[in-house]
């Protein structure tokens, strides 16, 4: 068994995992980062720029930076296609065994020269858990139509069209002034499923996806369906401000997404009017007047939450982490530097909460400095 010392040990290789691993080497550190699949970048590597005449300031292309950064450190060991199985000891003295995983098939220009053959024993004083999140499975909530109808997607599925395929694979051209409905908070705000939070990145996805729709399609109509709008900052407050003249908001509950009821073809041979072109219909509660509406749509895009995932829930009984009521790691710390249950395991970006790009990396960041700052005794 190959093994390994270094300061500490980086589990997961998204945004919070690569940004912290970064700046622990900056700080003289030696860091191995363990990675399960076989690239760096997480689930954000995976988003389009949401850019249209001008930044909007997304992100996603701190994804790309980031990892090039990282591959000049050399005080760092990238890890890839491993899992933990095994924690042992306590702060300042662990052992992890690490073991190979089958994941999924490399992207095109992913490279295979971090990948573990074998097993693995790391020695460090520190754990950083950044193991990100999964998406919230929409098809949990048969209601709303996921997987049933090809017209109801997510914002993740619509994100994958853009960045792969172009637009015209949500939107051909051969449909005329289409009609798109976006649905806030599906699986996050849900107390009675034990996802009473909010998750963070949505509403401000979703109104950076629908301004980049508009822009590569002016002839589109967009409703955004919210319960209560996360748009905190002065800077986005505007942006919304901006967004209120170009696209609808209702603020109500979407019930059930359905087909249209059967229409006859008009005695002209039409076929039937523009509203009865609509391939699915959302009956919704208008918090406004607490009556009930639908509207039909050519296609309506989920803003699904973010959730621990099984991988990070693996993770926190290897590592004998106390959770939340919600399932995520137990955290302590006011500001952005998190520790968990466990002395000398620290937590940074979605594994320890819902959380964005900015957030991530601000946690890495704040989890950098405060391990740097305990392993020297608080200086």
């Amino acid at each position: 068994m190959d093994e390994v010392r270094s300061n500490v040990l980086v589990i997961g290789g998204g945004v919070a995992g690569f940004t912290a691993a970064s700046f622990l080497e900056e700080s003289g550190m030696n860091v191995v980062l363990v990675e399960r699949r076989g690239s760096l970048g997480g689930r954000a590597a995976n988003w389009a720029c949401m850019a249209t005449d001008r930044c909007g300031k997304c992100s996603v292309c701190l994804v790309e930076d980031g990892k090039r950064e990282l591959q000049a450190r050399a005080a760092v060991r990238v890890v890839t296609h491993a899992d933990v199985r095994s924690v042992a000891g306590a702060k300042g003295d662990f052992t992890v065994d690490l073991e190979p995983v089958n994941s999924a098939p490399e992207e095109p220009g992913d490279s295979k020269d971090h990948a573990l053959n074998a097993e693995m024993r790391v020695h460090c004083q520190a754990i950083l858990l950044a193991s990100g999140f999964e998406p919230y499975d929409p098809g949990e909530n048969p209601l709303l139509g996921y997987g049933r109808f090809e017209e109801v997607v997510t914002l993740a599925d619509v994100d994958h069209d853009l960045l792969e395929n172009g637009l015209d694979a949500f939107l051909p051209e051969s449909m005329e002034s289409p009609e798109v409905a976006f649905i806030q908070c599906v699986g996050s705000r849900d107390p009675q499923a034990g996802r009473g939070y909010c998750s963070q990145f949505c509403c401000k996805a979703s109104l950076r996806m629908m301004k980049r729709l508009k822009h590569l399609r002016p002839d589109l109509e967009i409703t955004n369906f919210y319960i209560d709008l996360q748009i905190m900052g002065k800077e986005f407050r505007h942006y919304f401000a901006e967004m209120k003249e170009r696209f609808t908001f209702i603020q109500g509950t979407p019930a059930e997404v359905l087909r249209p009821r059967r229409i006859l073809p008009e005695s002209d041979g039409e076929s039937g009017t523009e509203e009865s072109r609509r391939n699915v219909r959302l009956v919704y509660t208008d918090h406004r007047t607490g009556k009930i509406e639908e509207k039909r749509f050519d296609r309506i895009v989920l803003a699904i939450g973010q959730t621990p995932g099984e991988s990070t829930k693996q993770l926190m009984e290897r590592l004998e982490l106390e959770c939340n009521e919600f399932g995520y790691p137990a955290a302590n710390g006011d500001g952005p530097a998190l520790t968990s249950s466990r002395p000398g395991v620290y937590l940074a970006g979605a594994c320890a909460g819902p959380a964005d790009i900015p957030l991530s990396r601000l946690q890495a960041m704040a989890a950098a400095h405060r391990i740097r700052a305990d392993l020297a005794g608080g200086e």
